[in-house]
């Protein structure tokens, strides 16, 4: 979630650097965030607050303070 959006972002983006007795040994990214963004849901709701976002089995729900709107997603869609 952004103030302003909301995208998928990808989690566990690591790349395989050895593999030996103990298993295989993986390194993350130097960068915080990744370069490319799987989807952008929405480019004009957001929140601003953490605990305006509610996640259920089938939905995300939140509220945009600054549209004044509640939205819902799946994932895919808004």
């Amino acid at each position: 979630m952004f103030e302003h959006g909301i995208a998928l972002i990808p989690i566990n983006e690591r790349a395989l650097a050895a593999t030996g007795s103990g298993g295989e040994v993986y390194i993350n990214n130097s960068n915080v965030l990744p370069d490319v963004l799987n989807a952008i849901i929405s480019d004009k709701f957001g929140s601003q607050w953490a605990d305006s976002i509610v996640k259920t089995p089938y939905y995300i729900y939140g509220v945009d303070s600054a549209t004044k709107k509640i939205w819902r997603t799946n994932g895919k869609t808004l």
